[in-house]
């Protein structure tokens, strides 16, 4: 038992170390949204109105590894009765 434990731990140290090699993406077009773009939401819980929310996308395209990429921010806050019990 112990030769296969030390069996299982080098071929698990020997193989965690391989090289390094880099991932390729497919890119994809979005249709989804557009720079610039802001999202409101309204959080209902049943009839009761709990918060409100909102995404903001940046103008500007970043790059991350290679990519294009957006900035995206989320706000939130609560409202009424439940932003009173939560201070």
């Amino acid at each position: 038992m112990k030769l296969f434990l030390k069996g299982v731990m080098l071929f698990t140290l020997l193989t965690s170390f391989s090289g390094e090699k880099r991932q390729e993406f497919t890119l994809i077009n979005n249709t989804s949204f557009g720079k610039g773009e802001v999202l409101e939401y309204q959080v209902n819980f049943g009839f009761f109105t709990v918060g409100k929310a909102s995404t903001v996308i940046e103008k500007s395209v970043f790059t991350k590894n290679d990519r294009p990429c957006y900035k995206v921010d989320a706000f939130g806050e609560t409202l009424g009765f439940v932003s009173w019990i939560t201070k």
